[in-house]
């Protein structure tokens, strides 16, 4: 319950600017216009226990959203559609590059916006900021860290002086983001990496899950250090990206390791630490990240391993979240129905021929549902510490550096 509270603000907002898109949409499909190849009922798509968030929508609704972002009567900027285009389609994952490229869009807004007559900068460009963001959460759900740094950006157009010349408020407002973007994302990663780097010593052998920037540089910078280690990657279907991330490493001259999520028991007996990333972390230390992070650190508690979760504190949340069905992200699910699989020699079917479960339960989408759920939630006695750029804290800890970011303003 505590994280649909946290989140209301942004769920209200995406809430109201969904029904005129579902209804662009719904005009489009009784045009005759056909942008899947499957058609599924409602009914279909949504899983009951998971039927309270918001639902992935289909390539349809994302050329309804084109057009409602080039529509003559829209004031969207360009940049701002082209970013949400991208959310749509994947393009851009990570908390970080999502939060990043985001705010450099916010910084050319306000480079390019100029304020009407008879209207004041901060009014007028928190109302054009607004539909921005509802543009950008209806492409898909802001995750924590953008939320956040929208609340500054926020805050930053809300109190810019009256009196101040335009020119002068828009260099203030694009300097401030600036600042954001540089200490609290990019300076806060650097102080990760270096800070995780002191944990790292000859011999080690390193597990991570899935992919994040900031476990990648530390296994980087410790190569680059002389450290001589080994670096296991579990990666899980279907997004698969530390095969990525592997042949990256490779090229960088350190010993990899691969395997899937299946495996994980079996090679966590060699590993002696764990490094994983985090979409946020809650105020009660649970950390939500990738799904499946919280099962290779069950693993990994019960072989005795330490764990150890790499997050900036822009990424903090004061929301309260026990599991992961109150809030989480549904993606593609025909990510999971669409699989490449390899067939034996003897079958009639080519190896690594694209197979569809769909073709074999009906296109129809009555026989089978499916589910691909974004993340997951860790419990905090899971996590050994959370390296931040203020240091490596206990997961009790979320809660102190949340009320000091308060009184810090």
């Amino acid at each position: 319950g505590g994280g649909k509270a946290a989140g209301g603000g942004h769920d209200a907002d995406k809430k109201a600017q969904r029904p005129s898109i579902q209804q662009q949409h719904d005009v489009a499909k009784k045009g005759g216009s056909k942008s899947s190849a499957i058609e599924r009922p409602e009914s279909a798509k949504q899983i009951a226990l998971f039927a309270h968030l918001p639902q992935y929508e289909a390539a349809a609704l994302r050329a309804s959203l084109l057009a409602a972002g080039f529509a003559p009567s829209s004031n969207l900027h360009p940049a701002v559609v082209k970013l949400g285009l991208q959310f749509s389609q994947g393009l851009l994952t990570g908390a970080n590059q999502r939060s990043e490229a985001m705010l450099e869009v916010f910084k050319q807004l306000v480079r390019d916006y100029h304020t009407p007559k008879a209207k004041t900068l901060a009014r007028d460009l928190s109302t054009r900021l607004k539909h921005s963001i509802d543009f950008l959460s209806a492409c898909r759900p802001l995750s924590v860290s953008m939320g956040n740094a929208i609340k500054y950006v926020k805050k930053l157009v809300v109190n810019s002086p009256l009196g101040l010349p335009e020119s002068e408020a828009k260099s203030e407002l694009v300097a401030s983001i600036d600042w954001f973007l540089t200490e609290k994302i990019q300076l806060a990663r650097r102080a990760v990496v270096e800070a995780a780097l002191t944990k790292i010593r000859d011999g080690d052998v390193l597990l991570t899950f899935a992919w994040a920037d900031s476990v990648e540089e530390i296994f980087v910078a410790a190569k680059e250090s002389g450290r001589c280690f080994r670096v296991v990657l579990v990666d899980s279907s279907p997004k698969l990206e530390c095969q990525e991330l592997t042949k990256r490493l490779v090229a960088r001259g350190l010993k990899v390791t691969y395997c899937h999520l299946t495996a994980v028991s079996y090679i966590m007996r060699e590993v002696t630490k764990v490094f994983i990333g985090a979409s946020y972390v809650c105020a009660n230390g649970t950390v939500v990240g990738r799904n499946g992070a919280a099962a290779v650190a069950m693993v990994a508690k019960c072989n005795r391993v330490p764990v150890m979760v790499c997050c900036e504190t822009y990424k903090f949340s004061e929301r309260v979240q026990l599991d992961a069905i109150t809030s989480n992200e549904l993606a593609n699910p025909d990510d999971l129905a669409d699989m490449v699989l390899g067939i034996d020699a003897g079958s009639s079917k080519k190896a690594d021929k694209k197979y569809s479960l769909r073709e074999e339960n009906g296109a129809s989408g009555d026989k089978l549902r499916l589910l691909n759920l974004s993340y997951d939630a860790m419990p905090p006695e899971f996590c050994t510490m959370i390296i931040t750029e203020l240091g490596m804290l206990p997961a009790s800890a979320v809660p102190a550096v949340l009320r000091e970011a308060v009184m810090a303003g």
